[in-house]
């Protein structure tokens, strides 16, 4: 019986030891992270920007390679792009005008893809599991634009427009359209070191930490890290008000105003959003986060370690803006879906975890009262849409406005988290969501990632699919 006994207890401590090791990702582990090396050098006008990028990647296609392909949305913002960033003509357009790619030192040749997202790079055999190293040369010009890219009003806004990897699936490179709605940018986790050269009064908030500034006459060259990020991006402007909000042992806390001291209750919604999905989930990864009030057209962005937050807007929006963009560092960032074919997986969640923010930290009848207010504004939408496709399921292209985008992302699909709620009770609720971030973190989720976790806890996924085809 002893022999037994201690035979089960090692059992159960391996097990338990597994477990550990599985969910105890380090971030500063990044052994098999794609490595860029980046140089921008932002000339006065802020107009054009100089790019010298080395991308160390190592190839996990399980074969041999003859073609890399990288994602880059700069040309989106062209005249003649043939998917478009912007909605109206720009008074300056935008681009990344590449003049030389070598690959392991060798020149070779490039071209674009047909929708121009994409550029399709001609290599020597790249064996499996081999690695390869690119160097890339151009100047991006900047358009007049208050989006993802574009100056705008003396505000610099630089996300999703860095020549990144394209994700390889199915044998073959992702080559994706553009949308102006959701986000289309899908990429791997990645590790970052990147140079911005500026001029000394123009202040940025960056995905990323600050590890030197170094300065030269009027200009100051700022090297960040960035390590196990999604996307990197930066905000700059002559006009930033920067503020250490509150720094810690483990997280500095930065936030950028545009003219005026920040108000604190954006401070606390920030830390109190930290906190609560730290408790939550688990704690933040990283050792900064950064706000930026801004100009940005869509109301709220957010890139790792960093949000955008429309300054325009009214507190209220504000307040909900940040909570939303907090927790999509967690769900978005750190635990990916694929954002342009199933949008629906990290941002229904996320609308859900909004409301769910104020269950932890205010009490239940708020979060009650707003989860009906969700699904009666839902009800109201579909009662009188014109539109007659209300799947949660789409893609980002069979959306044709932003609207309805949030409207049934947003709404409809955050409702199943209700259900999932109230049958499996909040317990439960924490353990799925806790469960299905560190089984998922730092990789791509799918809805089979998220129905491994209902069942863990012994629950059925089957009334939550079913959902997602009413």
């Amino acid at each position: 019986m002893n022999r037994l006994f201690i035979i089960i207890i090692f059992i159960l401590s391996l097990t338990l030891l597994l477990f550990a090791c599985k969910d105890d990702i380090d971030i500063d582990d990044t052994t098999n992270n794609t490595q860029y090396s980046v140089s921008l050098y932002i000339e006065d006008d802020l107009k054009t920007i100089s790019l010298t990028e080395n991308i160390l990647g190592i190839n996990k296609t399980g074969g041999d390679l003859e073609m890399v392909v990288l994602n880059s949305f700069a040309n989106a913002y062209r005249e003649t792009a043939p998917q478009k960033a912007y909605f109206t003509a720009l008074d300056r357009y935008g681009s990344l005008d590449i003049t030389k790619i070598q690959v392991n030192s060798t020149d070779v040749e490039w071209q674009e893809s047909s929708n121009g997202t994409a550029i399709k790079i001609g290599t020597p055999i790249i064996k499996n599991a081999d690695e390869f190293a690119i160097t890339i040369t151009g100047t991006y010009q900047v358009p007049f634009s208050n989006l993802k890219f574009g100056l705008n009003e003396g505000v610099l806004n630089f996300t999703e427009v860095l020549p990144t990897l394209a994700v390889y699936q199915n044998d073959a490179w992702r080559i994706d359209n553009y949308s102006r709605i959701g986000d289309p940018y899908y990429a791997e986790i990645a590790d970052y070191d990147v140079d911005i050269t500026a001029l000394n009064d123009l202040t940025i908030a960056y995905s990323g930490d600050l590890i030197s500034n170094t300065s030269a006459e009027n200009r100051t060259t700022h090297k960040i890290q960035a390590k196990s990020i999604r996307s990197f991006g930066f905000s700059a402007s002559e006009n930033f008000h920067k503020t250490i909000a509150y720094t810690s042992s483990e997280i500095t806390l930065y936030y950028y105003s545009i003219g005026d001291d920040i108000t604190d209750k954006f401070v606390s919604n920030a830390l109190n959003a930290l906190n609560t999905f730290s408790d939550l989930i688990e704690k933040y990864p990283y050792q900064s986060y950064s706000i930026v009030e801004n100009n940005i057209y869509y109301g709220s962005v957010s890139c790792s370690n960093l949000a955008f937050i429309k300054a325009s807007k009214d507190d209220a929006y504000k307040a909900h803006a940040i909570i939303k963009e907090t927790i999509h560092q967690w769900f978005g960032l750190i635990v990916e879906s694929d954002s342009i074919k199933s949008p629906w997986l990290d941002e229904s969640l996320t609308a859900f975890l909004i409301d769910y923010y104020y269950f932890k930290t205010v009490d239940a009848k708020e979060f009650l009262t707003r989860r009906s207010n969700v699904k009666k504004e839902y009800e109201e939408y579909e009662n009188n849409s014109t539109n007659t496709n209300f799947l949660i399921t789409k893609t980002v292209y069979q959306f044709n406005f932003i609207y309805d985008f949030n409207k049934i992302l947003h709404g409809k699909g955050s409702m199943l988290y209700d259900d999932l709620f109230y049958t499996a009770g909040s317990g439960a609720f924490d353990r799925i969501i806790r469960d299905y971030y560190l089984s998922n973190k730092f990789s791509i989720a799918t809805l089979d990632s998220l129905s491994i976790a209902i069942r863990k806890t012994g629950n059925s996924d089957s009334a939550f699919i079913k959902g997602l085809d009413a």
